[in-house]
């Protein structure tokens, strides 16, 4: 998905504006993804939340290409003005890819069970956070429309407080309300899981990292690292908002 073929490349410089400016896209893409490319990217790309970045690509028929500073220059971003042209038809050509669509949402409550005196304690249904899915290459990146598309997708979800969001691979995001107290931190820890595991075990992996998306704003306020053992392990650094949230 990373199109970097000579000869795909070298056959963007012909491509008509008018078909370049229709398959024109914005998507999540990696650090890594990023720095594997050929050409530079300082253009064609855009800081979102540390490890992820806002990529313009060209979807194709045979393939999502990851555009380079060059394919821009080829259609148009000579100047501030006609780049940041290019980002808004980007970005409105894949919200109308999200709003068409097909989406699966599913409510995930994580099973906690004891026992008291020998008696079957009740499920934790704090433990609870939403899989939405999508067969469409850019459904991760919903994060960037959360405002306008989780009310479509989760009508139920309360967003008054912000939300969690993961995007753990191209095809999925984990996504709940922010709570408080225990309530929320047992959806954390069980999103955390998720996300690690769904980030693993699938193809176009992005990033197993929690994120609060709050006043219009998206921070990633989880790290992964590994220990001496090999075991993933996840530390939590939430904001001041987020931590009062969990105080309370």
């Amino acid at each position: 998905t990373t199109g970097t073929g000579d000869a795909p490349r070298h056959a963007l410089a012909d491509l008509p504006d008018a078909d370049f400016l229709r398959q024109l896209r914005i998507r999540l893409a990696t650090t890594e993804t990023l720095a594997a490319m050929s050409g530079t990217v300082e253009d064609a790309s855009r800081e979102f939340t540390g490890d992820l970045h806002v990529s313009l690509v060209l979807d194709t028929p045979d393939t999502v290409m990851v555009l380079d500073d060059d394919a821009l220059a080829a259609h148009g971003s000579a100047t501030t003005e006609e780049l940041s042209d290019l980002y808004r038809v980007g970005y409105r050509n894949t919200w109308q890819e999200l709003i068409d669509c097909h989406v699966s949402a599913t409510p995930v409550q994580e099973i906690m069970r004891g026992t008291a005196q020998g008696e079957i304690l009740e499920a934790d249904a704090a433990a609870r956070f939403w899989t939405v899915e999508s067969d469409s290459f850019f459904l991760a990146s919903a994060t960037l429309f959360l405002d306008d598309l989780l009310p479509r997708w989760l009508p139920r979800l309360d967003l008054t407080h912000g939300v969690l969001v993961a995007v753990p691979h191209r095809h999925l995001l984990l996504v709940r309300e922010v709570s408080t107290g225990q309530d929320l931190m047992n959806g954390i820890k069980a999103m955390s899981t998720e996300a690690l595991t769904q980030h693993r075990s699938n193809p176009g992996p992005l990033s197993a990292r929690l994120h609060l998306w709050h006043d219009g704003e998206t921070t990633a306020f989880t790290d992964i690292s590994t220990n001496a053992d090999g075991q993933q392990v996840v530390a939590i650094h939430p904001d001041a908002y987020l931590a009062s949230r969990i105080e309370s």
